[in-house]
Protein backbone atom coordinates (compact mmCIF):
# COMPACT_ATOMS: atom_id res chain seq x y z
CA UNK A 1 0.00 0.00 0.00
CA UNK A 2 1.51 3.36 -1.06
CA UNK A 3 1.47 6.57 0.94
CA UNK A 4 -1.39 8.10 -1.05
CA UNK A 5 -3.67 5.15 -0.28
CA UNK A 6 -2.73 5.33 3.39
CA UNK A 7 -3.54 9.04 3.58
CA UNK A 8 -6.85 8.43 1.78
CA UNK A 9 -7.88 5.76 4.30
CA UNK A 10 -6.96 8.01 7.23
CA UNK A 11 -8.95 10.87 5.72
CA UNK A 12 -12.01 8.65 5.22
CA UNK A 13 -11.84 7.38 8.81
CA UNK A 14 -11.58 10.94 10.08
CA UNK A 15 -14.63 12.10 8.10
CA UNK A 16 -16.82 9.15 9.02
CA UNK A 17 -19.18 9.72 11.96
CA UNK A 18 -17.86 8.42 15.29
CA UNK A 19 -18.90 4.93 16.25
CA UNK A 20 -21.13 5.11 19.32
CA UNK A 21 -19.68 3.34 22.33
CA UNK A 22 -21.69 0.48 23.86
CA UNK A 23 -23.96 1.97 26.47
CA UNK A 24 -23.81 0.97 30.12
CA UNK A 25 -27.20 0.99 31.79
CA UNK A 26 -27.48 0.67 35.54
CA UNK A 27 -31.27 0.95 35.68
CA UNK A 28 -31.91 -2.75 35.13
CA UNK A 29 -28.59 -4.51 34.52
CA UNK A 30 -29.33 -7.93 33.04
CA UNK A 31 -25.85 -9.29 32.27
CA UNK A 32 -23.29 -10.36 34.92
CA UNK A 33 -20.83 -7.83 33.47
CA UNK A 34 -23.26 -4.92 33.94
CA UNK A 35 -24.35 -6.08 37.40
CA UNK A 36 -20.76 -6.23 38.66
CA UNK A 37 -19.86 -2.85 37.21
CA UNK A 38 -22.98 -1.12 38.54
CA UNK A 39 -22.92 -2.62 42.03
CA UNK A 40 -19.30 -1.77 42.85
CA UNK A 41 -18.80 2.02 43.35
CA UNK A 42 -14.98 1.92 43.13
CA UNK A 43 -14.96 -0.16 39.97
CA UNK A 44 -17.74 1.92 38.43
CA UNK A 45 -15.76 5.10 39.13
CA UNK A 46 -12.68 3.70 37.36
CA UNK A 47 -14.79 2.76 34.35
CA UNK A 48 -16.44 6.21 34.25
CA UNK A 49 -13.01 7.89 34.42
CA UNK A 50 -11.89 5.78 31.47
CA UNK A 51 -14.97 6.79 29.47
CA UNK A 52 -14.35 10.49 30.17
CA UNK A 53 -10.73 10.16 29.09
CA UNK A 54 -11.75 8.49 25.83
CA UNK A 55 -14.34 11.20 25.18
CA UNK A 56 -11.74 13.94 25.76
CA UNK A 57 -9.17 12.36 23.43
CA UNK A 58 -11.76 11.64 20.74
CA UNK A 59 -12.49 15.34 20.33
CA UNK A 60 -8.96 15.73 18.99
CA UNK A 61 -8.77 12.32 17.28
CA UNK A 62 -12.16 10.72 16.52
CA UNK A 63 -10.47 7.48 15.47
CA UNK A 64 -9.94 6.58 19.13
CA UNK A 65 -13.64 5.64 19.28
CA UNK A 66 -13.06 2.83 16.80
CA UNK A 67 -10.36 1.24 18.95
CA UNK A 68 -12.43 1.83 22.10
CA UNK A 69 -15.37 -0.05 20.61
CA UNK A 70 -13.11 -3.02 19.77
CA UNK A 71 -11.70 -2.88 23.32
CA UNK A 72 -15.21 -2.87 24.80
CA UNK A 73 -16.17 -5.91 22.73
CA UNK A 74 -13.10 -7.76 24.00
CA UNK A 75 -13.80 -6.67 27.58
CA UNK A 76 -17.37 -8.03 27.50
CA UNK A 77 -16.17 -11.25 25.92
CA UNK A 78 -13.26 -11.89 28.31
CA UNK A 79 -15.21 -10.84 31.43
CA UNK A 80 -18.61 -12.24 30.47
CA UNK A 81 -18.89 -13.99 33.84
CA UNK A 82 -18.63 -10.62 35.61
CA UNK A 83 -15.45 -11.20 37.64
CA UNK A 84 -14.40 -7.95 39.29
CA UNK A 85 -10.68 -8.68 38.99
CA UNK A 86 -11.05 -9.31 35.25
CA UNK A 87 -12.86 -6.02 34.58
CA UNK A 88 -10.43 -4.04 36.75
CA UNK A 89 -7.38 -5.52 35.04
CA UNK A 90 -8.73 -4.62 31.58
CA UNK A 91 -9.70 -1.09 32.62
CA UNK A 92 -6.32 -0.35 34.19
CA UNK A 93 -4.49 -1.71 31.17
CA UNK A 94 -6.58 0.49 28.86
CA UNK A 95 -5.94 3.56 31.02
CA UNK A 96 -2.21 2.88 30.71
CA UNK A 97 -2.51 2.72 26.93
CA UNK A 98 -4.38 6.03 26.82
CA UNK A 99 -1.87 7.65 29.16
CA UNK A 100 0.87 6.61 26.75
CA UNK A 101 -1.08 8.13 23.86
CA UNK A 102 -1.41 11.43 25.74
CA UNK A 103 2.28 11.43 26.68
CA UNK A 104 3.28 10.75 23.07
CA UNK A 105 1.57 13.98 21.89
CA UNK A 106 1.96 16.53 24.75
CA UNK A 107 1.60 19.58 22.50
CA UNK A 108 -1.67 18.37 20.98
CA UNK A 109 -3.36 17.14 24.12
CA UNK A 110 -1.90 18.41 27.36
CA UNK A 111 -3.67 17.88 30.72
CA UNK A 112 -2.43 21.30 31.85
CA UNK A 113 -4.41 22.95 29.08
CA UNK A 114 -7.66 21.39 30.24
CA UNK A 115 -9.59 23.47 32.81
CA UNK A 116 -10.22 21.69 36.10
CA UNK A 117 -13.53 22.33 37.81
CA UNK A 118 -13.10 24.95 40.53
CA UNK A 119 -9.60 26.00 39.50
CA UNK A 120 -10.64 29.52 38.38
CA UNK A 121 -13.80 31.51 37.73
CA UNK A 122 -15.57 31.64 34.41
CA UNK A 123 -14.76 35.35 34.02
CA UNK A 124 -11.06 34.96 34.75
CA UNK A 125 -8.73 35.54 31.76
CA UNK A 126 -7.21 32.41 30.21
CA UNK A 127 -3.52 31.65 30.91
CA UNK A 128 -0.86 33.17 28.73
CA UNK A 129 0.10 29.87 27.08
CA UNK A 130 -3.48 29.53 25.79
CA UNK A 131 -3.05 32.82 23.88
CA UNK A 132 0.39 32.10 22.45
CA UNK A 133 -0.06 28.41 21.63
CA UNK A 134 -2.94 28.10 19.15
CA UNK A 135 -2.26 24.36 18.81
CA UNK A 136 -3.88 23.68 22.19
CA UNK A 137 -6.79 26.11 21.99
CA UNK A 138 -9.26 23.43 20.91
CA UNK A 139 -8.33 21.45 24.00
CA UNK A 140 -9.30 24.34 26.31
CA UNK A 141 -12.84 24.20 24.89
CA UNK A 142 -13.41 20.59 25.85
CA UNK A 143 -16.69 20.14 27.63
CA UNK A 144 -15.47 16.89 29.25
CA UNK A 145 -12.02 17.44 30.74
CA UNK A 146 -9.43 14.75 31.20
CA UNK A 147 -9.80 13.60 34.81
CA UNK A 148 -7.32 15.26 37.15
CA UNK A 149 -5.90 13.02 39.88
CA UNK A 150 -6.83 15.54 42.61
CA UNK A 151 -10.23 16.55 41.28
CA UNK A 152 -13.50 14.95 42.31
CA UNK A 153 -14.93 12.73 39.61
CA UNK A 154 -18.42 13.82 38.55
CA UNK A 155 -21.13 11.25 39.02
CA UNK A 156 -22.78 10.41 35.73
CA UNK A 157 -24.60 7.19 36.61
CA UNK A 158 -26.36 6.07 39.73
CA UNK A 159 -24.51 3.24 41.47
CA UNK A 160 -26.50 0.64 43.32
CA UNK A 161 -24.86 -0.40 46.60
CA UNK A 162 -23.96 -4.07 46.76
CA UNK A 163 -25.51 -6.12 49.52
CA UNK A 164 -22.26 -7.99 50.17
CA UNK A 165 -18.91 -7.19 48.67
CA UNK A 166 -15.46 -8.63 49.28
CA UNK A 167 -11.98 -7.37 48.53
CA UNK A 168 -11.35 -8.77 45.07
CA UNK A 169 -7.75 -7.51 45.02
CA UNK A 170 -6.78 -10.11 47.62
CA UNK A 171 -8.73 -13.03 46.19
CA UNK A 172 -8.15 -12.24 42.52
CA UNK A 173 -4.86 -10.30 42.40
CA UNK A 174 -4.13 -8.16 39.37
CA UNK A 175 -1.33 -9.59 37.17
CA UNK A 176 1.84 -7.55 37.45
CA UNK A 177 5.52 -7.46 36.48
CA UNK A 178 8.04 -10.13 37.57
CA UNK A 179 9.10 -9.87 41.24
CA UNK A 180 12.57 -9.33 42.65
CA UNK A 181 13.76 -12.75 43.87
CA UNK A 182 16.80 -13.73 45.91
CA UNK A 183 19.56 -14.91 43.51
CA UNK A 184 19.98 -18.14 45.50
CA UNK A 185 16.29 -19.01 45.03
CA UNK A 186 16.50 -18.09 41.34
CA UNK A 187 19.46 -20.47 41.02
CA UNK A 188 17.45 -23.30 42.64
CA UNK A 189 14.51 -22.72 40.32
CA UNK A 190 16.72 -22.63 37.21
CA UNK A 191 18.18 -26.03 38.18
CA UNK A 192 14.98 -27.82 39.21
CA UNK A 193 13.23 -30.84 37.69
CA UNK A 194 10.15 -30.18 35.57
CA UNK A 195 7.69 -32.72 34.18
CA UNK A 196 6.69 -32.22 30.53
CA UNK A 197 4.64 -34.75 28.54
CA UNK A 198 5.12 -37.63 31.02
CA UNK A 199 8.86 -37.12 31.32
CA UNK A 200 10.93 -35.28 33.92
CA UNK A 201 13.71 -32.97 32.71
CA UNK A 202 16.49 -31.79 35.03
CA UNK A 203 17.61 -28.32 34.01
CA UNK A 204 21.18 -27.16 34.43
CA UNK A 205 21.72 -23.41 34.33
CA UNK A 206 18.21 -23.06 32.96
CA UNK A 207 18.35 -25.49 30.05
CA UNK A 208 18.14 -29.09 28.89
CA UNK A 209 19.09 -29.71 25.27
CA UNK A 210 19.25 -33.27 23.97
CA UNK A 211 19.45 -33.53 20.22
CA UNK A 212 19.08 -37.33 20.26
CA UNK A 213 15.71 -37.03 22.04
CA UNK A 214 14.58 -33.99 20.07
CA UNK A 215 13.99 -32.27 23.40
CA UNK A 216 14.91 -28.63 23.99
CA UNK A 217 13.77 -27.29 27.37
CA UNK A 218 14.57 -23.75 28.51
CA UNK A 219 13.73 -21.93 31.71
CA UNK A 220 11.74 -18.77 31.00
CA UNK A 221 11.42 -16.51 34.04
CA UNK A 222 9.95 -16.19 37.51
CA UNK A 223 6.55 -14.65 36.83
CA UNK A 224 5.20 -14.11 40.34
CA UNK A 225 5.79 -14.87 44.02
CA UNK A 226 3.20 -15.12 46.79
CA UNK A 227 1.75 -17.24 49.57
CA UNK A 228 -0.65 -19.53 47.72
CA UNK A 229 -1.46 -22.03 50.50
CA UNK A 230 -1.35 -19.66 53.48
CA UNK A 231 1.55 -21.36 55.28
CA UNK A 232 3.57 -18.16 55.54
CA UNK A 233 6.12 -19.26 52.91
CA UNK A 234 6.10 -17.99 49.32
CA UNK A 235 5.41 -20.05 46.24
CA UNK A 236 6.77 -19.13 42.82
CA UNK A 237 5.11 -19.20 39.40
CA UNK A 238 7.69 -19.98 36.70
CA UNK A 239 7.58 -20.49 32.95
CA UNK A 240 9.45 -23.23 31.08
CA UNK A 241 9.49 -23.53 27.28
CA UNK A 242 9.54 -26.81 25.38
CA UNK A 243 10.53 -27.41 21.77
CA UNK A 244 10.35 -30.88 20.25
CA UNK A 245 12.52 -30.18 17.23
CA UNK A 246 9.88 -28.44 15.12
CA UNK A 247 8.82 -24.81 14.91
CA UNK A 248 6.48 -24.87 17.92
CA UNK A 249 7.58 -23.38 21.25
CA UNK A 250 5.14 -24.32 24.02
CA UNK A 251 5.10 -22.42 27.34
CA UNK A 252 4.49 -24.49 30.49
CA UNK A 253 3.68 -22.90 33.85
CA UNK A 254 4.57 -24.38 37.24
CA UNK A 255 3.74 -23.38 40.79
CA UNK A 256 6.90 -24.18 42.77
CA UNK A 257 7.21 -24.46 46.54
CA UNK A 258 10.47 -24.89 48.48
CA UNK A 259 10.66 -27.78 50.94
CA UNK A 260 13.88 -28.21 52.90
CA UNK A 261 15.61 -25.98 50.37
CA UNK A 262 14.50 -28.07 47.39
CA UNK A 263 12.10 -26.91 44.67
CA UNK A 264 8.88 -28.91 44.36
CA UNK A 265 7.15 -27.96 41.08
CA UNK A 266 3.54 -28.78 40.37
CA UNK A 267 2.40 -30.52 37.23
CA UNK A 268 2.32 -27.97 34.41
CA UNK A 269 -0.34 -25.78 32.85
CA UNK A 270 0.31 -25.62 29.10
CA UNK A 271 -0.32 -22.52 26.99
CA UNK A 272 -0.76 -22.45 23.20
CA UNK A 273 2.26 -22.26 20.93
CA UNK A 274 4.19 -18.96 21.21
CA UNK A 275 1.83 -17.33 23.66
CA UNK A 276 3.02 -14.03 25.11
CA UNK A 277 2.87 -13.90 28.92
CA UNK A 278 2.19 -10.29 30.00
CA UNK A 279 1.98 -10.68 33.79
CA UNK A 280 0.96 -12.88 36.70
CA UNK A 281 0.12 -12.73 40.41
CA UNK A 282 -0.32 -15.24 43.23
CA UNK A 283 -3.07 -14.85 45.82
CA UNK A 284 -4.49 -17.11 48.48
CA UNK A 285 -5.71 -20.17 46.61
CA UNK A 286 -5.66 -18.55 43.16
CA UNK A 287 -3.16 -17.59 40.47
CA UNK A 288 -4.04 -14.96 37.85
CA UNK A 289 -2.29 -14.80 34.52
CA UNK A 290 -2.51 -12.25 31.67
CA UNK A 291 -1.56 -13.53 28.22
CA UNK A 292 -1.79 -12.70 24.54
CA UNK A 293 -2.53 -15.93 22.66
CA UNK A 294 -2.83 -16.76 18.95
CA UNK A 295 -6.29 -16.57 17.46
CA UNK A 296 -7.68 -18.90 14.78
CA UNK A 297 -6.53 -16.64 11.94
CA UNK A 298 -3.32 -15.26 13.48
CA UNK A 299 0.08 -16.05 11.94
CA UNK A 300 2.50 -17.91 14.17
CA UNK A 301 4.53 -14.75 14.73
CA UNK A 302 1.78 -12.48 15.97
CA UNK A 303 -0.74 -13.53 18.66
CA UNK A 304 -3.60 -11.08 19.20
CA UNK A 305 -6.15 -12.59 21.64
CA UNK A 306 -5.91 -11.07 25.14
CA UNK A 307 -6.88 -13.48 27.90
CA UNK A 308 -6.96 -13.52 31.68
CA UNK A 309 -6.62 -16.94 33.31
CA UNK A 310 -7.56 -17.87 36.87
CA UNK A 311 -5.63 -20.97 37.92
CA UNK A 312 -5.41 -23.20 40.96
CA UNK A 313 -3.92 -26.49 42.14
CA UNK A 314 -6.07 -29.59 41.73
CA UNK A 315 -4.36 -32.91 42.44
CA UNK A 316 -0.93 -31.29 42.24
CA UNK A 317 -1.62 -29.82 38.76
CA UNK A 318 -2.28 -26.23 37.70
CA UNK A 319 -5.73 -26.07 36.11
CA UNK A 320 -8.34 -23.47 35.19
CA UNK A 321 -10.63 -22.64 38.08
CA UNK A 322 -14.42 -22.60 37.49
Amino acid sequence: MNRKSTFAIVAILTLLPPVPLPALTCTRPSQPFDRTLCSDPALHQEFARLQRTVDAISRRDPRILWSQRAWMDRLRRDCAAGERWCIQAHVRQRMGELAGRIAAAPTRLSPRAVPVSGSRGHDAPPPKHARTAPAIRPVTRLRTPIPHPHSAAPRTLSVQPAATRHSADTQYPIPGPPPAVDPRIAHLLRNARFAIYDKVYRLRNGRYHNRAEWAYVDFGRILAAGDYDGDGKPEYLVSVYFNGGGSGIFPHLYLVSLRDGRPQPSLPYELPDRSDIRGAAIGKGVVTLATVEPGPNDPSCCPSVHRLHRLGLRGGKLVDLP
